[in-house]
């Protein structure tokens, strides 16, 4: 009665070129075929579709056959040595014959092939979730996607569904192919096979596809591309049994969350895939399980895109069934302009009288929060801006952080400013260092500049103190050198924990350095009272605008 081995091999992570339709991550399925005829079922959706690729280098291959189910129903079964090319039921591959019609090999399909001598058939693809089409009230070739390592048999398979069942209530009939060829009646207690086609009858209209069946938002797989960071999965109780269902990630490095259930500690929280996830409790029969899943893009590569899939692999509850989810997503460009705040929690205390570490900033009593504004081109530069313009230049829209008071505000759809920095030496911005590294976990970028005396954010510059001016040499105001830097990745306020960290929103610590604000009492000798001021916090910005070039020529 069986003629075919399956077997899976999971081949690993993908990388696509853009140009690429994206599903998942590659795998191989391969069959071992027996002399004259088999019957099997392809899961998966071939690299290249042409037969003369997919059955390459197999001499013993002699033909090709596809059940058409647009050719009628199906009232009896055709022995396959009775079949002749071009018949209205079937579509055909005789290689290198004229006669063949069958232009295409796709997944989620059963196929009769018959073979000159026993040979090995593998095949290259992307997984697909299941899917039959049901030809109401006549015979169908098809097959599951099943685990080898659960098989149950053909009527605890069948037998909780009426469209499977005939009048008196025993299982329809059953056709699968022997080993010499011949189709023959399948008893209800024979044993599933994973790979196996077969005939069955189904009797009025029918959804199914196994005991398990997966919704997913797109057409048949979660691509997340550059813009998508959640989306929701639905996974469908079909048995007849409750059943806990487990998920698992192949391959594990590629950067898929599930949100876990609100708690008063923790109202949303994320966990990675990696580890795998089982359901909380089982799933009661005909009910469902919704389950967010989400992408962190930090450290992935701009333009690329990574493959992956998604396992609920086959149980006892399921009865075999398994179901393969393709994963893909791809890597974001972090240039554009960025905006958010820093919130600063720890500050030096020069004047301690109790000896502490004049250079070590302390937990302060409450937070400061102020704006900043980066600008990254998308490149190697990075500059910190105390204002932007977003305007429409002719038909594109570009951004401007130097001669703004000139632009036509009916042009401007968007403007900000961050009031803390002031002129940067003449300009309104500031370039960091080094090139590069910005956005990603763990780099660091750093910018230094003197606030000029009269500057106007000084704060020795005061418009009621007769000493705060900068006319005298003797009271006037004084510059201040003023030292950032800005180390990215998650801090302690759980940023990392946000499902977009590294594509819409990235941040870390926050550290400045002042000097020139304390005052000289003996001008020329150090102590406590011309020391550096230390403060300390976080950062966290959005990206608002993907213009990556700044300030651009007439």
């Amino acid at each position: 009665m069986r003629n075919i081995c399956f077997f899976t091999v999971f081949v690993g992570l993908a990388i696509s070129l853009n140009w690429k339709v994206v599903f998942g991550a590659q795998v191989t399925r391969e069959y071992s075929l027996q002399s004259g005829w088999n019957a099997i079922y392809l899961d998966i959706e071939p690299d290249d579709s042409d037969p003369a690729t997919v059955f390459n280098g197999i001499s013993q291959i002699e033909s090709v056959w596809m059940w058409n189910a647009n050719a009628g129903t199906v009232e009896f079964i055709q022995n396959p040595a009775e079949l002749e090319p071009a018949e209205a039921p079937y579509l055909t591959w005789l290689p290198g014959s004229i006669l063949s019609n069958l232009g295409a090999i796709h997944g989620n399909q059963a196929y009769l092939i018959k073979t000159t001598g026993a040979c090995t058939l593998t095949v290259n693809g992307e997984p697909l979730l299941p899917a039959i089409d049901w030809k109401p009230n006549s015979f169908n070739l098809v097959g599951f996607h099943l685990d080898a390592a659960h098989l149950t048999t053909f009527d605890s398979f069948f037998g909780p569904y009426p469209e499977f069942l005939q009048s008196d209530g025993s299982l329809a009939d059953i056709y699968a192919l022997d080993g010499n060829g011949q189709w023959v009646a399948a008893a209800p207690t024979d044993m599933m096979e994973e790979g196996e086609a077969f005939w069955i009858y189904c009797w009025g209209s029918s959804t199914f596809t196994g005991t398990l069946r997966v919704q997913v938002e797109q057409n048949g797989r979660l691509d997340f591309g550059e813009v998508l960071s959640m989306q929701d999965i639905v996974i469908y109780n079909l048995s007849d049994a409750p059943q806990s269902v487990s998920l698992d990630l192949n391959p594990t490095t590629f950067p898929l969350y599930y949100q876990n259930p609100p708690t008063a500690e923790a109202p949303i929280s994320w966990s990675p895939m990696s580890g795998g996830y089982t359901s909380p409790e089982a799933i009661g029969v005909g009910e469902s399980l919704r389950l967010r899943l989400g992408v962190k893009r930090a450290g992935l590569i701009a333009g690329t895109t990574y493959e992956a899939n998604l396992e609920l692999p086959g149980s006892d509850a399921s009865k075999g069934s398994r179901v393969e989810i393709p994963l893909s997503v791809t890597g974001v460009d972090l240039g554009g302009l960025w905006a958010g705040y820093v919130t600063l929690n720890q500050v030096s205390e020069i004047n301690s009288e109790g000896g502490a570490d004049a250079n070590t900033p302390q937990d302060t009593g409450s937070e400061f929060t102020f704006r900043l504004l980066l600008h990254h081109d998308g490149s190697t530069t990075t500059k910190i801006l105390n204002q932007a313009v977003e305007v429409l230049d002719g038909v594109n829209y570009v951004i401007y952080s130097d001669n703004i008071d000139n632009i036509s505000s009916e042009n401007c759809r968007r403007r900000i400013s961050a009031p803390t920095f002031g002129n940067f030496g003449g300009g309104n911005n500031l370039q960091m260092t080094p090139p590069g590294a910005f956005g990603v976990d763990g780099s660091i970028l750093e910018a230094n500049w003197t606030m000029a005396a009269d500057d106007p954010l000084n704060p020795f510059i005061h418009a009621f103190n007769h000493e705060h001016r900068t006319d005298n040499t003797s009271y006037g105001s004084y510059a201040i050198t003023r030292d950032i830097t800005l180390t990215f990745g998650g801090g302690e306020d759980g940023s990392e924990d946000f499902i977009g960290w590294g594509s819409s929103e990235i941040g870390g610590v926050y550290e400045e350095t002042f000097q020139g604000l304390t005052r000289e009492d003996n001008p020329g000798t150090p102590d406590k009272n011309e020391a550096n001021i230390y403060v300390k916090g976080t950062f966290r910005l959005r990206k608002i605008s993907d213009i990556k070039t700044l300030n651009p020529a007439p």
